[in-house]
């Protein structure tokens, strides 16, 4: 399969779920995060313009983010420390 070929299969799909998302009162939006090379899908409301769902969340795109930073400088495991949790339990 082609890059074409993924192209209008995505093209239908996002017409398929824009038919689906009027029924419902919500939208569904896709984008490419360019620096992780990473889809985010949200859904939202057609009213509010509130994000209802976001797949992958704010919180794992940024743990993504601390983590290719770790990556590029070569930090070891002891800094690894508030990678995942703000505070100490």
């Amino acid at each position: 399969m082609d890059k074409a070929d993924i192209e209008k299969q995505a093209q239908e799909l996002q017409e398929r779920l824009d038919n689906l998302s009027k029924l419902k009162g919500w939208t569904i939006n896709f984008s490419l995060i360019p620096e992780f090379d990473q889809p985010v899908i949200k859904v939202i409301d057609a009213e509010t313009k509130q994000v209802i769902r976001q797949i992958p969340s704010e919180e794992m795109l940024l743990i993504n983010k601390r983590f290719q930073s770790m990556e590029q400088s070569g930090n070891t495991v002891s800094s690894l420390a508030g990678l995942l949790f703000d505070g100490q339990v």
